[in-house]
């Protein structure tokens, strides 16, 4: 089973001791360009999680030309967009979780600590239409809300 997640924080503390540990995952996959080039980035996300959690920190191209089987993972992203690919991949085969995603230029409040663009309301309607249900929760022991119902 794979956790999916998407929040622009990455990794944090929340991820690391909540989501992780909580759920008994064996690995950490990062599916984001920037983080996959920028050298001091990735040490700082390499140094934040315990040494028994591998952490592979990939770019789009590199997931999609990877023949990894991804299992028991914590998979993150920061670009909804991303879950389209994990979705081709058929790495995204249920759930999608939503944690936080900030505001910014063109983006409008969706609900609490979630902001999307209009490109993020069609990436997400396509994934609603895919049969991907799409929650909103910041920690597991939050109530998980469902989104699918307002995106239709």
């Amino acid at each position: 089973m794979n956790i999916i997640r998407c929040d622009d924080r990455l990794v944090h503390g929340q991820v690391i001791y909540r989501w992780l540990h909580e759920n008994k995952l064996s690995s950490i996959l990062i599916v984001d360009d920037d983080a996959a080039i920028d050298l001091q980035e990735k040490n700082i996300i390499r140094m934040s999680v315990d040494k028994q959690y591998p952490v592979e920190i990939l770019t789009i191209p590199e997931l999609n030309n990877s023949i990894e089987v991804y299992d028991n993972c914590l998979i993150l992203f920061k670009r909804l967009s991303v879950a389209q690919i994990l979705l081709n991949r058929g790495i995204l085969a249920n759930d999608l979780i939503i944690g936080r995603l900030s505001a910014g230029i063109g983006k409008k409040k969706f609900s609490e600590g979630i902001f999307l663009s209009n490109e993020d309301v069609e990436c997400l309607r396509f994934l609603d239409r895919k049969g991907i249900r799409i929650f909103q929760q910041m920690i597991p022991k939050d109530k998980a809300v469902l989104l699918n119902d307002v995106l239709s």
